[in-house]
Formats: C-alpha cells, sequence, structure tokens
C-alpha cells in the first residue's frame, strides 16, 4: 500500500492515509490508515495499519487535506470513506479503533468533522448530526436543511 496523506502525531508519529494494494499485482484493496514510528529517520516502521476493505472506496482526504481531522490532542482520526464518516483513535497498545460510523447522507467529499470541547458535529451536504463524544459518540440531534 502508500500512503497520500501525511500528518504527524504527536513526537516520532506520522499518520498515513492512503490505498492498500495487493503486492503482487498492485490493485487496489482498500482505503488505508497507517501509523508510523518515525523516531529514527533511517528505519521509519509502520508501527499500525488499519484497511477499511473495498476495491472502490473512495475517500475524500487523500484528495483534499481539508476533509480530514487529526487531532492527537483529543486522539481524533475523522474522514469520509464512501458514503460513511468514521471517527477513529489511536493508542500504541490496541491501534486503530473505530469510536464512530455514521451514514452520510449526500455527497462525501462535502462532508466535514469537527468538534467543541465535547461535542462532535458532522456537516454534510444538507446535514448536521450532533454527538457527544463523553457518552461514546452518543448521538444527541439532527438537523436537515
Amino acid at each position: 500500500g502508500f500512503s497520500e496523506y501525511l500528518h504527524f502525531w504527536g513526537e516520532n508519529k506520522l499518520l498515513g492515509i492512503g490505498k492498500e494494494a495487493d503486492p503482487q499485482d498492485g490493485t487496489i484493496t482498500g482505503v488505508k490508515l497507517s501509523m508510523f514510528d518515525i523516531s529514527d529517520a533511517r528505519d521509519v516502521r509502520e508501527e499500525a495499519k488499519l484497511v477499511i476493505e473495498g476495491e472502490w472506496l473512495s475517500c475524500p482526504g487523500v484528495d483534499n487535506y481539508k476533509a480530514i481531522l487529526a487531532d492527537v490532542r483529543k486522539n481524533l482520526i475523522g474522514l469520509a470513506v464512501e458514503n460513511e464518516y468514521r471517527v477513529y483513535s489511536y493508542s500504541e497498545e490496541r491501534g486503530f479503533e473505530l469510536r464512530m460510523c455514521e451514514e452520510l447522507t449526500g455527497n462525501n467529499w462535502e462532508a466535514r468533522g469537527v468538534y467543541v470541547k465535547n461535542r462532535f458535529y458532522l456537516a454534510d451536504e444538507g446535514h448536521i448530526v450532533d454527538f457527544d463524544m463523553d457518552q461514546d459518540f452518543k448521538k444527541r440531534k439532527e438537523l436537515y436543511f
């Protein structure tokens, strides 16, 4: 596979988002999240990965960095994959963990995730959803316009 988007993740870590590929023929097999250990620049290693399988999955974040939410302080990695918006956390012990997955109502290229304090907001075309991060991303309210 390969990473198309890279984001520093605290000290000595680099988050990569891109595609997983078959090593034999290069066929794309899914969207891949990777965490690299960059503590030794001469020996960068992928220490964890998660593959969202599907040959034709679209992920707008690989083409537009504004579509990715990556915040090490809140431990949030948010991105649209096909018709869903997903939020992950990362730990060295458990790797990537799915925290929230919400079906999108519109174009995934327009979907954005933002947070204010303990609230997470997902906005896509004509739709905003409010989640409570303190209650495992419990959905609170939805607004259609």
